[in-house]
């Protein structure tokens, strides 16, 4: 009897995209059955910026650090464009944030970043590259079936704004919207190479898994920020 071989690279790819929409989707309804004030988006970006984002390049580099050359050499392209120039947006990630004032995590969003940074320093080369490429992942429009997380965010800056061209948002705000495309692609070209059995596919789907809950309690411990900035403003 022949035994059909099994393409694991692609299996493993319908599962990431099954696991990235589900998570968008659990997002978006609670993100939609909070009603966020102004206030607390602009807190929400903050901790996105001064944290989240620079915890990607620590955990960015200790997988770069265990992975294989080809793997490295794939990471050092994906950071060019974070710490050193974006073509997209005339400079790198890094120099859009400011970085002038004295900002504290929330203590979620501190007990996430340090999860992260267990999983790039202590998992196997492969489950923690997952954990990171599944964060951009989530945010690929070619993924996702709704709308991205930045895409969302996006829209409501320009409401908050008064705009209507997503060109006239400032640049931050359009870091994201094209890049995780670019860099899903880019690191999921290297990825599939190395699933090549069940064993792989479980360490890229275990890291995706974990990095994901991680998120999830960034977006808690955000949620829960914005009902307290949201109960101490006063009354209109």
């Amino acid at each position: 009897m022949q035994t059909t071989s099994v393409n694991w690279a692609q299996k493993c790819r319908d599962h990431l995209d099954r696991l990235c929409n589900e998570a968008v989707e659990r997002n978006h309804r609670e993100r939609g059955a909070q009603a966020q004030s102004p206030e607390a988006r602009q807190l929400s970006r903050t901790m996105m910026d001064r944290f989240f984002i620079p915890n990607r390049r620590d955990c960015w580099a200790y997988v770069q650090a265990a992975a294989p050359i080809d793997v490295k050499r794939v990471i050092w392209e994906h950071e060019q464009d974070e710490l050193i120039h974006d073509p997209r947006i005339g400079a790198s990630h890094m120099d859009i944030i400011d970085f002038s004032e004295p900002v504290e995590p929330l203590p979620g969003v501190k007990t996430a970043c340090y999860a992260w940074l267990h999983i790039a320093m202590h998992r196997p080369w492969l489950e923690a590259l997952a954990a990171s490429h599944v964060l951009e992942r989530q945010n690929d429009p070619s993924v996702i079936k709704t709308k991205t997380g930045s895409q969302r965010s996006a829209d409501e800056l320009m409401k908050e704004m008064g705009i209507d061209r997503v060109e006239d948002l400032p640049v931050e705000a359009r870091a994201h919207l094209d890049a995780d495309t670019d860099h899903a692609n880019l690191v999921w070209s290297v990825i599939q190479r190395y699933v090549t059995d069940e064993k792989s596919h479980e360490q890229v789907m275990r890291g995706a898994r974990d990095s994901l809950d991680i998120f999830q309690t960034l977006r808690q411990a955000l949620a829960l920020a914005a009902v307290k900035v949201h109960d101490s403003e006063p009354a209109v």
